[in-house]
This record gives C-alpha cells, structure tokens and sequence, in this order.
C-alpha cells in the first residue's frame, strides 16, 4: 500500500509538471499573440494618420492653387501662389500670396497673416509645372512617412483663373 501510495505521487507530481508546462506555452503564445496583434494595429493606425493627413493637405492645397489668379514662384522644393486680388488694384502685394514649403519635417502655408503646418511627417515635396516660367499645370508630389510606413501623394491641379 505504502508503495503504491508514492507511484501516486510520483504520477500526480508528473501530471502537475506537464500540465505546467502546457500552461506556460499556452501563456507564452497568447502573449506572443497579444504582442504582435497591438504592433500591427498601432502600423495600421500610424498608415491610417499618415493617409489622412496627406489627403487632407493635398486637397487644400489643390483648392487654393486651382482658384489662384497666379503662380508667383515656381521652384521644386517651394510654391508661392497669388491667389486672389484683395484690393482688385491689378497688383501682386505681398499680403496678397500664400506659400508651400517644408521645415523641418512639417508642411508649412505661409500668409502675411499667419503660419499654419498643414502636416508633419513630411519626407519630401516636390512640385513640377508645365512651364517653369509662369506654370498653368502644377504637379505636386508629397511624401509622407513615419518609421516603416511611407505613403506618396500627387496631384495635378490646373489653374483655373489664369
């Protein structure tokens, strides 16, 4: 009886080993698990920033450039347009442009009123025209990036009171 009662233990001790052991590798893959599911979602979600962002910089300046009377200065790394004659005097003032560049990783629109940064993360910009001199096509090409996640943007905008 005495012997059997230690076969006993020695089969539950066995039993309380293995049943360890598969409980720690369930862990291990359910953190394993866990891990990996929040790095992809926290890409997707720096993908999905980034998109927007793009979009919405893009657009706006699409909108401004498509209704402006000119393109002022024409340069690959940096736009300045005129987009309105506030005085209806027929001149070009400098309260009267808007302009595109990058500092420092942010897109920038400049006015005589203010500075807004229309996004940040910005990898480059390029701008290309139909003719260098006074452009009617302006082509913009805007790259975005943070990390692994890099997404290009471009658009062609035409302008409609030249």
């Amino acid at each position: 009886m005495k012997h059997s009662l230690q076969n006993r233990k020695a089969v539950t001790l066995a039993e309380m080993i293995i049943a360890m052991a598969i409980s720690v590798s369930l862990l291990a893959v359910v953190v394993l698990t866990y891990t990996t599911v929040t790095r992809v979602f926290q890409q997707e979600l720096a993908r999905t920033e980034i998109w927007f962002e793009g979009n919405k910089s893009l657009m706006q300046m699409t909108k401004e450039i498509r209704g402006s009377r000119k393109v002022v200065s024409a340069e690959a790394q940096r736009l300045t347009i005129w987009p309105q004659d506030l005085n209806l005097n027929y001149s070009i003032e400098a309260s009267e442009l808007i302009s595109y560049s990058v500092t420092g990783g942010n897109l920038t629109r400049t006015s005589s009123t203010d500075s807004m940064i229309l996004t940040s993360q910005v990898i480059n910009i390029n701008y290309n025209y139909d003719k260098p001199s006074d452009p009617s096509l302006v082509i913009i090409k805007l790259t975005l990036g943070s990390g692994a996640s890099l997404s290009t943007f471009e658009s062609k905008v035409r302008l409609r009171n030249k």
